[in-house]
């Protein structure tokens, strides 16, 4: 009976653990989409040439997508590359730099390298 009982435990708090999870990688999704729309929303007022501002958005954009990859990838738990996490749907990842995405496959910190890269491109 105390086996079961532990069983059961153990059972229903991994479950529990795993939908915790699962709430705030969907949590973390909806405030990178919140972040994205709001930066969109102040360029709309820009007085820069609307095909640059367009390409600027263009560019967050892709980035976010490539954060949500590397992050997603790095939550798999296993020693991942970044070729695996592209393997996520991603937004014209072709656009990227060859030599920039092979210097984000050699990095330890993938995600922190790509949030640079917006925080970076947001600064610009």
């Amino acid at each position: 009976a105390l086996l079961g009982f532990l069983v059961v435990f153990r059972t229903s708090q991994a479950s529990s653990r795993f939908w915790e999870g699962c709430s705030l990688v969907h949590g973390m999704m909806g405030d990178f989409f919140d972040s994205t729309s709001t930066l969109m929303a102040f360029l709309r007022s820009s007085p820069a040439d609307p095909t640059v501002v367009a390409e600027y958005q263009q560019v967050v954009v892709r980035l976010i997508s490539l954060l949500n990859a590397m992050i997603l990838g790095e939550l798999e738990g296993q020693e991942s590359t970044a070729e695996q996490a592209l393997e996520v749907e991603l937004l014209d990842v072709q656009s990227f730099e060859r030599e920039s995405m092979e210097g984000l496959n050699q990095c330890t910190n993938r995600p922190e390298v790509v949030f640079q890269w917006i925080q970076g491109t947001v600064v610009e």
